[in-house]
């Protein structure tokens, strides 16, 4: 099991980019960073991506991974298809449904040829660590709350989107997505008012987010990670800072990070070996 540690890097170079327009620009996108791997002066002329004799005029890098972020079956089979990392990025956490995203993913790699054995798949898991159990839990249902409104396309941004369907084992009741779409504007209202995470049940929560002591954040993703094998690691998020957190709650929460992390180097408990063996 792995966490993996992102830094996000810009470099400069002639080329003119929009990104989501068609899978047809992913693919571009992919075959130009190929060629810049190569050394190779590259000139494309795509519907999106427009490149004339682009190249990396440095030395060149090692070969970068491409990691392609997805949650709808297209994305999800073309990161299978073209990326070194598949992100499974949707942050519900059913294993059904994760289930259908790997199978997804596997699927655009082995129509592409590929050994889907040096494929790595990534998950994006909320995670929030606290020793007092009640306060990680409730520091968790703003960022549940986030991600039931985007995986149920209710949100002001996702609502534009036609492309999007429900995942069929998404069961939050609808009072409750209606309640956070009409009362709580996600993009501009930082904290979420606690009538609404009044309605944020533990079995809602536990749908959304990994919440608890370190222990119980360590035995959670050896389960996830049990059920789901063909997953190679997971991308943390943080609970969000909101305008009453202080800088020492940021640095606790990434200690208990550190903490969940310590325990999953060490033995599984008898309880998550007896799931990893079945």
């Amino acid at each position: 099991m792995m966490v993996r540690v992102v830094f996000l890097v810009v470099l400069l170079s002639p080329v003119v980019v929009s990104l989501g327009a068609s899978a047809a620009d992913d693919r571009n996108l992919a075959e130009i960073k190929a060629k810049h791997d190569r050394g190779e002066k590259v000139t494309l002329d795509g519907a999106i991506v427009h490149v004339h004799d682009a190249t990396l005029d440095c030395p060149l890098p090692p070969p970068i991974p491409i990691l392609v972020a997805a949650r709808a079956s297209r994305m999800l089979r073309l990161a299978g298809e073209i990326a070194d990392i598949a992100h499974l990025a949707s942050l519900f956490l059913n294993v059904a449904h994760q289930r259908e995203n790997v199978a997804a993913v596997l699927a655009g790699a082995r129509g592409a040829g590929r050994d889907t054995r040096a494929l790595e798949i990534d998950a994006s898991v909320t995670i929030s660590v606290s020793a007092d159990r009640e306060h990680a839990r409730h520091e968790a249902r703003r960022n549940a709350a986030q991600t039931i409104l985007w995986i149920a396309g209710t949100d002001s941004h996702n609502r534009r989107r036609r492309d999007w369907q429900r995942p069929a084992q998404f069961d939050v009741p609808e009072h409750v997505v209606n309640a956070l779409t009409t009362g709580w504007d996600m993009w501009n209202q930082p904290e979420l008012p606690r009538a609404l995470e009044a309605l944020i049940d533990d079995r809602i929560l536990d749908e959304f987010a990994v919440a608890g002591t370190a222990d119980e954040c360590a035995e959670r993703l050896r389960e996830i990670s049990a059920a789901l094998p063909e997953i190679t690691g997971f991308r943390v998020k943080l609970p969000r800072p909101t305008r009453a957190a202080t800088y020492q709650d940021y640095e606790q929460a990434i200690i208990g990070m550190g903490q969940v992390i310590a325990r999953l180097s060490g033995p599984a408990s008898p309880e998550a070996a007896s799931l990893a063996a079945r």
